[in-house]
């Protein structure tokens, strides 16, 4: 029978985009929903009958699929590879803890992981390939684990058995928003001044800006038709701010909403478990732009004002552009 309580999740990190690596996958901590896609086209012709529609064909084959949980500092290395860049984690002095930062230019292409994704139950599993992430998002709720979902799409389900033996993290380091500071200034040099009496909550949403495309390439070895390649185009990022309505918080994001001044944010996680002696595990998320939004005056937070304020990302103009950087760390060595 088919039982959701033996339903799996699985990846592994491709090498080469589209291509199965062969590597032992991670299990992943997490839920996942896939709806299997398939273009039709289905023409309309000229027939004695009242039937609109006789015949159809078969244009197009691929999947969605999205992923969500608690965020946790091991995984989240992968996530973010799909919707930024590829760092390699830089190992501290110390000897088991590393950092990575993922910083892409915006004035050039990146490169970014996709996935092999197999998922099923006990009756039946699939394997997808080239599985892309266009999009990733954050929320961080007082007194809650910071929850993670990530959107896909990806090459189409195909029947197999499941990987043996995935690597499990039995003990993931969960990313808690207690442990969230928050940050804000001028511009993407200065150094970001704390606030700790404005936010109550925030999300932040990465777009990759990748679409997928189609070549003339024939059929699959599935005698299907998946997309050939993805490009990537301009993307724009933003973050939900929620905040107490306090002299800063007029200060610091309503006037500036006003005069459409630029805003540099951080939001900075920082865990009480340590990945080494002196080197807690870590989130830490920048974004340079403007407030380009403010909600209804005023929501109520335990008997609080609060106002949530729209964050949309924009070039910082520096002499290396960037609109976002995002630095973990942790004590993996890889993406595997």
């Amino acid at each position: 029978m088919p039982t959701r309580a033996f339903n799996q999740i699985q990846a592994t990190v491709e090498t080469t985009n589209g291509t199965d690596s062969g590597a032992v996958p991670d299990a992943l901590l997490g839920n996942l929903s896939v709806t299997p896609t398939v273009g039709l086209h289905q023409p309309t012709d000229t027939r004695k009958s009242l039937a609109l529609l006789h015949r159809d064909t078969v244009v197009a084959n691929g999947m969605t699929a999205r992923f969500s949980g608690d965020a946790n500092y091991e995984q989240i290395i992968t996530w973010l590879s799909m919707v930024m860049d590829k760092p390699a984690g830089v190992q501290d002095s110390g000897g088991t803890a590393y950092d990575y930062t993922f910083e892409p230019a915006i004035n050039a292409a990146r490169t970014f992981h996709s996935l092999t994704l197999e998922y099923g139950d006990d009756q039946q599993a699939f394997k997808s390939l080239f599985v892309c992430a266009s999009s990733l998002e954050l929320t961080y709720t007082m007194g809650a684990p910071v929850q993670l979902s990530v959107d896909m799409f990806g090459h189409p389900p195909q029947k197999q058995a499941f990987t043996g033996s995935p690597t499990e993290f039995t003990d993931p380091n969960l990313i808690l928003s207690d442990g969230l500071k928050f940050y804000i200034n001028d511009a993407w040099g200065d150094t970001v001044t704390e606030y700790d009496d404005m936010l109550v909550g925030a999300s932040v949403r990465i777009e990759s800006g990748l679409t997928p495309v189609r070549y003339a390439e024939g059929l699959d070895s599935n005698n299907e038709i998946p997309f050939s390649a993805v490009v990537q185009n301009k993307r724009s990022h933003s973050m939900s701010l929620d905040f107490i309505t306090t002299s800063d918080w007029e200060a610091r994001v309503y006037d500036k909403w006003l005069d459409r001044s630029n805003r540099v944010i951080v939001l900075d996680v920082t865990s009480a478990a340590e990945a080494a002696s002196g080197k807690p595990y870590n989130l830490r998320v920048k974004m340079n732009g403007r407030f380009t939004g403010m909600g209804e005056f005023y929501g109520d937070h335990n008997g609080l004002n609060m106002v949530r304020a729209e964050f949309t990302s924009m070039d910082n103009l520096g002499t290396t552009p960037k609109d976002l950087d995002i630095r973990v760390q942790n004590k993996e060595t890889g993406y595997q």
